[in-house]
């Protein structure tokens, strides 16, 4: 009986063991994860950036989400750091581009583009596929791919070495105001290479490396539509007592007797109180819905969008994004 539950039940239990054991080992993963970024979100709210930088990018290595890449980057621009916040945030644009804060963070990318200009300096970053390529800079080597460095703008070539993949050619203008990025595939572009790269200003990009994101859809939320929609009978409900006001005024004029005139008199003051009380009603709810439309028109209807959590220092007070684990 021993050596029966030995050699059906043991083996089973070891199945069982095998087969749990990623999803408990990931599990432990997103729960350190979540450690290190509550750890950085601390340390930024005390404005010790450089711990939180430090904080969010092992939570990231541990469990990859885009949200800790534009942390860092409020991190690094909180130290003053230009070439590196540009980095992270383009890199989260990159990794995310249907991000619900596109737009604000592209203001903040050409804010950092416009102080590198100032410098003389842009940034350019070359990816390949597959990546761990050599990079060359005007006969210069400086890295491998993915590689990012600010660079005096204009003309410049750049050559990718990669093993029995071949080595590809490009040229490429970098702008004085705008970051940029090149992609190359080493497969296809053999000793030439020219056209298996794609080149880009910087910016979020869906569906390929290279390839522009579609603006993000709009969605007037319900509440907003409901809002308008009250604050457009409030306004018309004030237009019709308005009216109605000026035809008892009309037929006061007329009455034949002083009681049937003091009665449309009164009805008259009465009509112009609640048509007063109706407009003011329904500019304020008209106010109301303006605002949440404006919100509405400038985001774009998320699942799950993240919250913010506040850190100040010296140089002002920031942001940073919170995630679900």
């Amino acid at each position: 009986m021993r050596s029966s539950f030995t050699a059906t039940v043991l083996p089973a239990l070891v199945l069982l063991a095998l087969a749990t054991w990623p999803a408990t080992a990931a599990a432990d993963q997103r729960d350190q994860a979540r450690a290190h970024f509550e750890r950085g979100s601390q340390a930024y709210r005390e404005a010790r950036y450089q711990d939180a930088i430090d904080a969010f990018l092992e939570a990231y290595r541990l469990d990859p989400d885009p949200v800790l890449v534009f942390n860092v980057g409020q991190a690094w621009e909180k130290l003053g750091n230009v070439p590196n916040a540009l980095r992270s945030y383009r890199e989260y644009l990159r990794l995310a581009p249907r991000a619900e804060d596109r737009r604000t963070v592209e203001a903040s990318i050409r804010n950092l583009e416009a102080r590198l200009r100032e410098k003389g300096v842009q940034q350019v970053s070359i990816y390949s596929t597959p990546a761990g390529a050599e990079v060359i800079i005007d006969g210069k080597r400086v890295g491998q791919t993915p590689w990012t460095a600010e660079i005096a703008p204009g003309r410049h070539e750049a050559v990718l070495r990669l093993g029995s993949s071949g080595v590809v050619r490009k040229e490429f203008m970098l702008q004085p105001d705008r970051a940029m990025d090149i992609d190359v595939d080493m497969a296809k572009g053999g000793a030439g290479g020219g056209a298996a790269t794609r080149t880009t200003a910087a910016g979020p990009r869906a569906g390929g490396p290279g390839e522009d994101a579609p603006p993000a859809p709009r969605r007037v939320r319900i509440w907003t539509w409901a809002t308008l929609a009250l604050s457009a009978g409030l306004l018309g409900g004030s237009l019709g007592l308005e009216l109605a006001r000026r035809s008892a005024v009309g037929d006061a004029k007329s009455a034949t007797t002083q009681i049937r005139y003091q009665e449309l008199v009164d009805s008259a003051n009465s009509r112009q109180l609640g048509a007063r009380v109706l407009l003011g009603t329904g500019l304020a709810v008209a106010a109301v819905g303006g605002v949440l439309l404006y919100l509405d028109l400038r985001t774009r209807k998320e699942a799950a969008a993240p919250a913010l959590a506040l850190g100040c220092g010296r140089d002002g007070c920031g942001f940073v994004l919170t995630r679900s684990f």
